[in-house]
Protein backbone atom coordinates (compact mmCIF):
# COMPACT_ATOMS: atom_id res chain seq x y z
CA UNK A 1 0.00 0.00 0.00
CA UNK A 2 1.36 3.28 -0.97
CA UNK A 3 0.27 6.76 0.51
CA UNK A 4 -2.94 8.54 -0.73
CA UNK A 5 -2.46 12.19 -2.48
CA UNK A 6 -4.23 11.73 -5.92
CA UNK A 7 -1.84 9.47 -7.28
CA UNK A 8 -3.98 6.62 -9.60
CA UNK A 9 -2.17 3.89 -11.68
CA UNK A 10 -0.52 5.70 -14.49
CA UNK A 11 2.67 6.03 -11.73
CA UNK A 12 2.95 2.07 -11.33
CA UNK A 13 4.94 1.75 -14.67
CA UNK A 14 7.67 3.57 -13.54
CA UNK A 15 7.62 2.54 -9.90
CA UNK A 16 8.24 -0.93 -11.13
CA UNK A 17 11.12 0.33 -13.75
CA UNK A 18 12.80 1.57 -9.90
CA UNK A 19 12.41 -0.98 -7.91
CA UNK A 20 13.84 -3.38 -11.19
CA UNK A 21 16.74 -1.43 -11.77
CA UNK A 22 17.58 -1.18 -7.96
CA UNK A 23 17.00 -5.27 -7.66
CA UNK A 24 19.55 -5.01 -10.48
CA UNK A 25 22.15 -3.33 -9.11
CA UNK A 26 22.12 -5.14 -5.85
CA UNK A 27 22.30 -8.68 -7.09
CA UNK A 28 24.17 -10.55 -9.77
CA UNK A 29 21.62 -12.58 -10.01
CA UNK A 30 18.66 -11.97 -12.57
CA UNK A 31 15.42 -11.11 -9.80
CA UNK A 32 11.87 -11.61 -11.17
CA UNK A 33 9.01 -10.25 -9.00
CA UNK A 34 5.49 -10.29 -9.83
CA UNK A 35 3.04 -6.58 -8.59
CA UNK A 36 -0.77 -6.81 -8.47
CA UNK A 37 -2.41 -3.43 -7.77
CA UNK A 38 -5.38 -1.36 -6.71
CA UNK A 39 -6.21 1.99 -6.48
CA UNK A 40 -8.55 3.76 -4.59
CA UNK A 41 -11.48 4.68 -5.49
CA UNK A 42 -11.10 3.24 -8.36
CA UNK A 43 -11.08 -0.20 -7.84
CA UNK A 44 -12.52 0.15 -4.05
CA UNK A 45 -12.59 2.40 -1.00
CA UNK A 46 -11.93 0.13 1.81
CA UNK A 47 -8.71 -1.43 3.00
CA UNK A 48 -10.14 -5.26 2.68
CA UNK A 49 -11.28 -5.10 -0.82
CA UNK A 50 -8.41 -3.18 -2.02
CA UNK A 51 -6.17 -5.69 -0.69
CA UNK A 52 -8.18 -8.33 -2.11
CA UNK A 53 -8.30 -6.82 -5.69
CA UNK A 54 -4.74 -6.35 -5.30
CA UNK A 55 -3.60 -10.03 -4.57
CA UNK A 56 -5.63 -11.40 -6.81
CA UNK A 57 -3.75 -8.96 -9.81
CA UNK A 58 -1.03 -10.61 -8.06
CA UNK A 59 -1.82 -14.09 -9.06
CA UNK A 60 -2.98 -12.73 -12.61
CA UNK A 61 0.49 -11.33 -12.91
CA UNK A 62 2.09 -15.00 -11.84
CA UNK A 63 0.24 -17.23 -13.48
CA UNK A 64 2.02 -16.70 -16.99
CA UNK A 65 5.39 -17.16 -15.62
CA UNK A 66 3.87 -20.98 -14.14
CA UNK A 67 2.58 -21.80 -17.07
CA UNK A 68 5.69 -21.89 -18.80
Amino acid sequence: MLPSGGADANFVPGLIARLQAGLDELSPTPVRFSVGVAVCPTDAADADTLCKIADERLYAAKRPRRDR
